[in-house]
């Protein structure tokens, strides 16, 4: 968690929600564009699967949107995908699989959240993003990875 580097656009304050490592922050700006681009530290060429960290709050949007980012063209054919996640939701608190992607090793942009999708008199929240490196991928066959999409290459 301490290999991440985030790039702020827009106006975000600091919530006084408990988060992974203190408070998180949070938005609900809906005129002016707001995101938050976490950009982690991949150790090696793999699959990972990437978590984001959960504080469910029924004031939180029902569908934040998040942009999953790959070095290679994944998600049928390209190289992000939009996640629409509900943040209200009080059952799920903690770390959450948001979704899997391809990194080369390096400092990487990984996950995008904005308030594009964002609601009036909801607030968008953020905190923590974690990669996880997926094992079960990472030795799979080509024919599990050709499920994935078919016009991938990996070199």
């Amino acid at each position: 968690e301490t290999d991440v580097d985030v790039v702020t656009t827009g106006t975000w304050e600091q919530y006084s929600a408990q988060g992974y490592r203190g408070n998180v922050l949070c938005t609900k700006e809906i005129n002016d564009y707001c995101a938050m681009e976490y950009y982690l530290y991949a150790p090696e060429k793999a699959f990972y699967d990437v978590y984001i960290y959960m504080t469910p709050s029924v004031e939180w949007s029902d569908s934040a949107r998040y942009e999953l980012f790959s070095d290679s063209l994944i998600f049928h054919g390209a190289n992000s995908m939009s996640i629409y996640y509900d943040q209200s939701n009080t059952a799920v608190k903690g770390w959450q699989k948001i979704g899997t992607t391809f990194l080369n090793q390096g400092d990487k942009r990984v996950l995008k959240i904005d308030n594009e999708n964002l609601k009036d008199g909801e607030y968008l929240f953020t905190d923590a993003v974690m990669l996880m490196v997926n094992r079960k991928i990472k030795t799979a066959n080509k024919h599990v990875l050709k499920t994935l999409n078919p016009s991938v290459i990996f070199s």
